[in-house]
């Protein structure tokens, strides 16, 4: 959908311009050596200020995590959004 913007590094500019935070460059890894040489300039604090907060506070590790019951209610909320819809028409 972004073809249009140019090629990966230019596309990717496009993207962070408009407001994005971050960049995925899934499947396309060749690329990825020239989108980071053309973003390399890039700079934009409230961006980076919101991306540190991302990152965990080393309080709680993965195990743990899991056994959160907050953990174990996600896991069930998408568990049933997985679930085939039935209609009953009576």
């Amino acid at each position: 959908g972004a073809a249009g913007a140019g090629d990966m590094g230019e596309r990717a500019e496009a993207a962070l311009e408009a407001g994005c935070d971050m960049v995925l460059l899934c499947n396309e890894l060749d690329t990825i050596p020239g989108v980071v040489d053309h973003i390399a300039g890039y700079r934009n604090p409230a961006s980076q200020l919101r991306l540190a907060r991302l990152h965990g506070r080393g309080k709680l590790d993965r195990v743990h995590m899991r056994l959160e019951s907050s953990w174990q209610e996600a896991l069930q909320a998408v568990a049933e959004c997985d679930r085939p819809d039935t209609l009953d028409l009576v």
